[in-house]
């Protein structure tokens, strides 16, 4: 296998959608008028889009067949269980609400935590602020929303080009918890873990440091949870670059990871590569 430098796609295209070919002058009167914003473009515009990978992942068959199986009941849902078991056997999690898609999942869990941290602890809603090693664009914005202030921990190598480090995602441990000090752990609903970690990179987390900000957050009991999005791509990164994961499965690594959040939110258009959904 390794002397392959390209092997052949264990699948068969059956379905295409046509793109549109544009001339260079199309295209430059087509960003003027969205005034020179990418999102105001047309998509049936644009020939290759690499603004996201989110929701790009083909179809299978099987995939086609289970949409048309999927048991739409209102409640007691088979397809419903059927998620919940894979979320419990792939992270240990034992509880899961589908959601359209990570945002949504957002939409849930962040005034929940807000509301838990006011009616447990006596969080202050002017004084409140939440940690991530860097939030995802939806996830700051929700969390603003809801009144917080976000503050982004991450190691110094994260936005540095020329350094050389196998986990750029990874929490300052020493400003992650100087910052709960400063803001007051009862300030404080929740840290977002990150992974891969995609405003800086899409860099991974290393296992050692998840242990290192889960001890943190146990310490000052701040609930932890994971943006999961690309959680199997952080796992390939542990087990070719953290040592002591070398010899684990990938199914091994995540759920070794899911052990040190208390919850997750997913967007499964990525990993999970399906064109709509998330928990």
């Amino acid at each position: 296998m390794e002397n392959f430098k390209h092997l052949p796609e264990p699948f068969r295209i059956r379905v295409i959608e046509p793109v549109k070919r544009t001339t260079r002058e199309y295209r430059e009167q087509a960003i003027l008028k969205s005034g020179m914003n990418p999102f105001l473009l047309d998509s049936e515009d644009i020939f290759i889009d690499l603004l996201t990978d989110s929701g790009t992942g083909a179809v299978t068959q099987d995939m086609q067949a289970a949409m048309l199986r999927g048991d739409e009941a209102y409640s007691g849902s088979r397809s419903y269980y059927a998620l919940a078991k894979a979320v419990k056997d792939i992270f240990g999690y034992e509880y899961t609400i589908p959601t359209h898609q990570g945002r949504g999942a957002e939409q849930i869990y962040i005034p929940v935590l807000i509301a838990k941290r006011e009616r447990e602890k006596g969080l202050d809603r002017s004084k409140m602020v939440v940690f991530s090693n860097y939030f995802f664009d939806t996830t700051q914005g929700h969390s603003q929303i809801n009144g917080a202030t976000v503050r982004n921990v991450y190691i110094k190598e994260a936005f540095d080009t020329t350094a050389k480090h196998p986990f750029k995602g990874n929490f300052d441990l020493e400003k992650l918890e100087k910052g709960i000090q400063e803001a007051g752990a009862h300030n404080v609903p929740y840290i977002v873990c990150t992974i891969t970690c995609n405003s800086a990179g899409g860099q991974p987390v290393s296992i050692a440091n998840l242990k290192g900000m889960y001890e943190i957050a146990r310490k000052y009991d701040i609930p932890v949870i994971m943006d999961s999005a690309r959680f199997a791509e952080n796992a390939y990164f542990v087990q070719q670059r953290e040592e002591a994961y070398k010899d684990w499965t990938i199914e091994q690594i995540t759920y070794e990871s899911y052990r040190y959040a208390d919850g997750l939110a997913m967007s499964a258009k990525k990993d999970a590569m399906v064109p709509m959904g998330g928990f």
